[in-house]
């Protein structure tokens, strides 16, 4: 399942996307599973201008509870902008960040 951002993710929207989020992996949670496969939440941060530390944070809750769910997590960040802001506090080494949503498509279908 692929929840997109769009434009900024600061103190302002971080709440509707964390609420995306949640509604998102409680949907995967409820979604019968191909044996073998896990079912994976996928975060398009594609059109995002702006990630600030309130979306980082959400980024962190989202990936503790997905694994708590047995659900996979995938970040999709293309663009400068939003990669740099999880190289700099070192959440690419933890989070699963993927450089192009149709690679993402290609691989869990």
């Amino acid at each position: 399942m692929v929840v997109r951002a769009i434009g900024e993710i600061d103190l302002l929207t971080a709440p509707a996307w964390r609420r995306a989020l949640h509604a998102a992996a409680d949907d995967l949670e409820s979604t019968p599973v191909t044996p073998g496969r896990v079912p994976e939440l996928v975060c398009d941060l594609s059109p995002v201008s702006f990630l600030g530390a309130s979306g980082l944070d959400v980024l962190v809750e989202i990936a503790e509870e997905v694994q708590h769910r047995s659900v996979g997590l995938r970040v999709v960040a293309p663009g400068r902008r939003v990669r740099r802001p999880l190289e700099i506090t070192g959440l690419d080494r933890h989070l699963r960040v993927e450089p192009r949503l149709d690679q993402v498509l290609t691989s869990v279908r």
